[in-house]
């Protein structure tokens, strides 16, 4: 009951003041497009798990193991686009510009992306292009941990957890 009175005491003091009211146009637009592929479920919300690495490895090895991962597209018509460009977006490390920054206990150390053909994936700024299939085409992606050069020469990489966020764009030609 509040709330309708409430409700019924502003409509009157809109009625009563006319004099403040105006008018206010709403105007709306869009684009609708045909997307050629439908990015599968699974894809969408990829997690990359690496194995336990020792911190000493990179001393000898700058870079870790690959850990490899696939964006797939599906329902994929040709007729619309040949081809898709995928880049990605995240928090670039600070010592190592174009390489994604991780948070959490470990240090020295942030994520290489690169294509299966080992092109680099910088963040934010590069982006590799793929031929699309007719029905599924398979993005084949491959993840490292990389120490920085810094974090070697002072033995500066630290053991911890440790975890990181980026998001994929499709660009179709």
């Amino acid at each position: 009951m509040r709330i309708f009175y409430l409700w019924l005491n502003l409509s009157l003091f809109s009625i009563l003041l006319p004099g403040f009211a105006e008018a206010v146009d709403l105007r709306i637009s869009g684009d609708l497009v045909a997307e050629p592929c439908v990015v599968n479920i699974d894809s969408i919300e990829r997690q990359v798990k690496f194995n336990s690495i020792p911190s000493r490895n990179f001393y000898l090895h700058p870079r870790s193991a690959p850990e490899s991962f696939v964006i797939m597209l599906e329902q994929c018509d040709v007729d619309i686009a040949k081809s898709v460009s995928i880049s990605f977006t995240g928090e670039d490390d600070s010592e190592q510009p174009g390489l994604l920054a991780v948070t959490g206990d470990a240090k020295g150390i942030a994520i290489v992306l690169e294509t299966e053909q080992g092109e680099p994936l910088a963040i934010n700024r590069g982006k590799a292009k793929f031929t699309l299939r007719k029905g599924i085409t398979y993005l084949e992606i491959k993840a490292y941990l990389q120490a920085s050069k810094k974090s070697i020469e002072n033995r500066g990489v630290k053991e911890g957890e440790f975890s990181a966020t980026a998001i994929f764009n499709l660009e179709y030609e």
